[in-house]
């Protein structure tokens, strides 16, 4: 689970994608019948997802699978995958 405090949102989302990829990687070897996905709060997610362009082109190339989840009532509010 990545935290999006950071002022910029392409930072964080630089940041998630990287740790993203390498857990990835390291997975898909050690243990590939699982899946790996990024929790990302709900209002980040629109920031970045919905009304970034650059967001949009990464989810389109690389595939992620993606919790989003509300920080006020902690619980799931869409998986991607």
């Amino acid at each position: 689970m990545k935290s999006f405090l950071s002022l910029s949102e392409l930072s964080d989302l630089e940041e998630a994608f990287g740790q993203y990829a390498i857990y990835q990687t390291l997975l898909k070897r050690q243990q590939p019948e699982r899946r790996l996905y990024l929790a990302i709060p709900q209002e980040k997610y629109f920031d970045l997802f919905d009304e970034n362009e650059i967001g949009n082109l990464i989810l389109e190339d690389y595939n992620l699978s993606i919790i989003v989840f509300d920080i006020a009532s902690e619980e799931i509010v869409q998986w991607i995958n």
